[in-house]
């Protein structure tokens, strides 16, 4: 015998206030992306289908839970059809008021349950179409490219303002720009080329700085630790060797007394040094050589000194974040109220005094979306452009791209809950210029559906299946497509 498979229908909720909280409280608490307000939306139209395929036994039990929570819910299978309230009596001259069924508005909240940030990284690679905004990649082509030794070395002496946090910031940046290793194809003709240097500039720390980065990137801290050390003795009042060092001791396992050397030897030169603070950050991580408490001690410590240096507020949400990443429970810990509150204050103080950093731009749409506030990492996207920066916080192109699709989907999801399907189709249209994948096409499709039957429109209908179609056609077993595609054609047939 065929196991029964239906749906769990909410048939009334509390009518107190109170009630009506601890029933939204715990539907946003399960799914997982739902925002309070849809969960609002979707409550004021009875009975509300939860338009997901679930076994007889399995929805009693939801059933069971809805009822402990305040709602009045049921089972009912597939070949029992859900019945829709009687409608409102209407008064004489009153304009005729029309409903959108609670199947379409669940659909939403169910779509929203299926595609978590970090599942939804995991799917095939986007096809970013960005220019860079890193300046930096500039001098890395003067030096990998032209071979111009001593144009990256007066640029390094123009950046070289020890009591100028921003410009030494820059500094680091470079330094680690001019070693990083993007393509392990590169690495030996990247290692030639600044022996090449080196052996020109006997004199010149600065070679000596990047190819100590480059070790590092190499997993070779020993020879990292050498020419750092050699760098330091070469020029004392860079902080940047020792700043470097720090990753060195970190890489090489030294005591943490050699790392506190280190970033007091740099912190000394340069007060407020934003790389000694951020190389300090990460030997403390539990994940290096410290323990939370450590990382979360030193980042307050460093929030502390934002007043001078806003960067250093930041290594708080870093630490958040890190928690965040590494927690058993995956648990959304930046979306928490008093924790995001934080980020955004943060974010907000900063961008008062630098409105155009567009690396921070692009770090606040990646916190957005690890906190799945979905409208303000959309904001951040359309505000960074058509650019991608190497900097910030994504690990690739294609994980930026795929974010930005995301936050893009959740946004023209939030704009057709307010019925403004014009702009709900633009972003997520753009979505799939960013990143075609099935979760957008069903996110296309639910806004023609509800535009569609709000609007008694049968080609916005047909226009919501053939996303539907699109969908499937992308990814062959995405549950919620096929469902949505079954009611469509039912929808479309008995128009």
């Amino acid at each position: 015998m065929a196991d029964i498979t239906g749906r769990v229908v909410i048939e009334a909720i509390p009518k107190d206030d109170e009630g009506k909280k601890k029933l939204a409280a715990f539907l946003v608490r399960h799914s997982e992306h739902a925002t309070p307000d849809s969960i609002a939306l979707m409550l004021s139209r009875l009975p509300v289908v939860l338009a997901k395929k679930i076994s007889e036994e399995k929805g009693s039990a939801l059933a069971a839970i809805l009822e402990k929570v305040g709602a009045k819910a049921r089972f009912i299978p597939f070949s029992q059809p859900p019945q829709s309230p009687e409608p409102v009596p209407q008064k004489e001259g009153e304009p005729e008021k029309t409903s959108t069924p609670s199947v379409v508005i669940v659909c939403i909240v169910i779509l929203c349950v299926g595609i978590g940030i970090y599942a939804f990284l995991k799917t095939k690679k986007g096809n970013p179409r960005y220019t860079s905004a890193d300046t930096n990649r500039k001098w890395v082509s003067v030096l990998y490219k032209d071979k111009n030794f001593q144009s990256v070395e007066n640029q390094i002496s123009a950046l070289s303002e020890k009591d100028d946090p921003g410009k030494m910031y820059e500094l680091y940046r470079l330094y680690h720009a001019l070693g990083r290793i993007r393509n392990k194809k590169d690495i030996t003709q990247m290692e030639k080329i600044l022996n090449e240097w080196q052996t020109k500039k006997p004199q010149s720390h600065i070679p000596l700085i990047v190819r100590g980065w480059f070790f590092i990137e190499k997993k070779q801290p020993e020879s990292a630790l050498k020419d750092l050390e050699k760098a330091r003795e070469l020029q004392p009042e860079d902080p940047d060797s020792a700043c470097n060092l720090i990753a060195a001791a970190r890489e090489l396992n030294l005591p943490k007394e050699k790392m506190e050397e280190y970033f007091e030897l740099a912190i000394s030169i340069s007060p407020n040094h934003v790389g000694a603070y951020l190389e300090k950050f990460e030997y403390l991580k539990p994940s290096w050589r410290g323990t939370s408490d450590e990382m979360f001690g030193f980042a307050r410590k460093a929030m502390s000194l934002s007043e001078e240096e806003p960067l250093l507020g930041f290594l708080m949400v870093s630490a958040y974040e890190e928690d965040q990443k590494t927690n058993a429970a995956k648990d959304n810990i930046l979306g928490k109220k008093e924790i995001w509150t934080l980020t955004q204050k943060l974010y907000d103080d900063f961008f008062r005094k630098y409105p155009d950093d567009t690396i921070k731009h692009a770090c606040y749409a990646y916190h957005a979306s690890m906190a799945q506030k979905y409208e303000i990492a959309a904001e951040q996207f359309d505000l960074i452009g058509e650019q991608w920066i190497e900097d910030a916080c994504w690990e690739s192109p294609e994980a930026y791209t795929q974010s930005r699709s995301l936050a893009y989907i959740r946004k023209g999801e939030n704009l057709m809950l307010n019925a403004q399907y014009d702009d709900a189709v633009a972003y997520i249209r753009n979505a799939i210029r960013y990143y075609p994948s099935a979760d957008a096409y069903v996110g296309l499709g639910m806004v023609h559906w509800n535009e569609g039957h709000s609007k008694r429109d049968i080609s916005l209908l047909k226009k919501a299946e053939a996303a539907m179609e699109k969908a499937l056609e992308l990814d062959p077993k995405h549950e919620a497509a096929k469902e949505h595609l079954t009611e469509l054609r039912k929808a479309v047939s008995g128009f």
